[in-house]
């Protein structure tokens, strides 16, 4: 951790929320993109083999356009999965500084291999443009008179591209492996010093739990683009083949459905297996947004099956893409949560820092904790009496003159008696916080 830490320093309290945006963005392009390139991949890969297996047209024509679709193209790739892999990577450098867990190593080491293997998916790629050049050539002249270096680069050519095609996807497996390793024991504070190893992670039936999570999503938000990228976008598909139509449209629409229904498992037992202190009312709310929106991207890709309705696939496509931005959100209202502690001394720590590097002519005007009381605290607390919040006598005892201790409730205040409101966070940096508590505490003590 201290190589990273050189790197990165600690956020302020107020630069959290840009943080937080900033990964909730992160993600939300990530997780899709990765989904298609790991589902894309996989159905080009199966399909071409079976294509070339039984001599099927309509399968090795499936095995292109799938992989030709869903990857957009070469400067997609890394714009939509090296970047946000970097930029989750430092964030969670920042929300995580100074802890000695491995998450953040393992980030970096994902982002490493999701860029080998981005290369070698887009080389599988551009292995089908060859080919197609090549059938073209072939076409040109009878059997009898192709060279025998044309058939021996073409065999070279095919085979090349069903090893650039297997290892991009291994790799890929493996980068999104580590990766939801990483998130997984970063959202557990309790949990950090039971990972000292890899070893650790790959042993872990809670990261297998999630990375098969993913790997449902992966096809879920697959199926959706297939829809949505064969018959909406640009037109759709050019092919006038009822036949190959009929094919994309049954077999997209059913891995879709399938997905969709298995999803809502996986999202309700990672809801329960989240630790206590991530749960808030965002996580429950966001939670009920994303099945919903399952429920949806599984009725319109029912109606594709069933009746064929093609004008349904944008439908399926949006929910999915509606219910991973809700799944996103919710999972970083539980990171925020779950981790609240550790940020508050993170954010302590940067504005310390702060100060050290404030010229040393400059006077600090002396912060007024009376002012602060009175300006924000008074409206709802009264020493000995019940307001909004309890009176000061029942609260401050249990201090037991601890400023540090009262000052950082005050700076990131929790629910604690379940009898009044939960207090809301004031905004105060931590020197107000502490001159809050100052001022309680000789107050009382008087």
């Amino acid at each position: 951790m201290n190589f990273f830490e050189q790197l990165v320093i600690p956020p302020t309290a107020e630069n959290m929320p840009l943080l937080n945006i900033v990964q909730i963005v992160s993600f939300a392009v990530f997780y899709p993109f990765l989904g298609m390139l790991i589902g894309g991949s996989f159905l080009s890969l199966y399909f071409n083999y079976l294509g070339n297996k039984r001599n099927n047209l309509i399968y090795n024509m499936f095995a292109k356009d799938v992989i030709m679709k869903l990857t957009v193209s070469k400067n997609a790739g890394y714009v939509m999965i090296i970047l946000p892999v970097i930029s989750i990577a430092i964030v969670f450098s920042r929300f995580l500084y100074s802890s000695d867990v491995i998450s953040i190593s393992l980030f970096f080491v994902s982002a490493v291999i999701y860029l080998i293997a981005v290369i070698y998916i887009y080389k599988y790629r551009t292995g089908f443009h060859i080919s197609s050049v090549l059938q073209s050539y072939k076409s040109l002249l009878p059997e009898e008179k192709i060279p025998g270096e044309a058939k021996e680069f073409e065999s070279k050519t095919l085979n090349e591209k069903q090893k650039y095609g297997k290892l991009g996807l291994i790799l890929t497996l493996v980068a999104s492996f580590l990766f939801t390793g990483s998130i997984t024991i970063a959202g557990n504070v309790r949990e950090w010093q039971d990972f000292p190893t890899i070893l650790s992670v790959i042993f872990s039936g809670k990261v297998w739990l999630n990375f098969l999570d993913l790997l449902i999503f992966a096809f879920a938000i697959t199926g959706a683009s297939i829809l949505f990228f064969f018959f909406v976008w640009q037109g759709g598909i050019k092919s006038g083949d009822e036949k190959y139509k009929g094919f994309v449209t049954k077999f997209s629409a059913s891995l879709t459905i399938i997905s969709v229904l298995i999803l809502p498992v996986f999202l309700f037992i990672g809801f329960i297996l989240l630790p206590r202190q991530a749960y808030s009312s965002g996580v429950f709310i966001f939670s009920g947004l994303a099945f919903f929106c399952l429920l949806v991207a599984g009725n319109f890709a029912y109606a594709v099956l069933k009746n064929s309705e093609i004008k349904f696939s944008s439908g399926v496509f949006f929910s999915v893409l509606l219910a991973v931005i809700f799944i996103v959100v919710k999972n970083q209202f539980a990171f925020d949560n779950s981790v609240k502690v550790h940020t508050v001394a993170v954010n302590q720590r940067a504005e310390e820092n702060l100060k050290k590097t404030l010229p040393t002519t400059t006077k600090i005007a002396e912060i007024s904790g009376e002012d602060i009381y009175n300006g924000r605290c008074a409206a709802c607390h009264k020493f000995d009496a019940k307001l909004v919040g309890p009176p000061y006598k029942e609260t401050l005892p249990k201090y037991n003159g601890d400023l540090k201790k009262l000052a950082a409730y005050i700076y990131n205040p929790t629910k604690i008696n379940p009898e009044y409101p939960p207090m809301p966070n004031q905004g105060l940096k931590m020197a107000e916080a502490e001159a809050v508590a100052k001022f309680l505490l000789e107050k009382y003590q008087k």
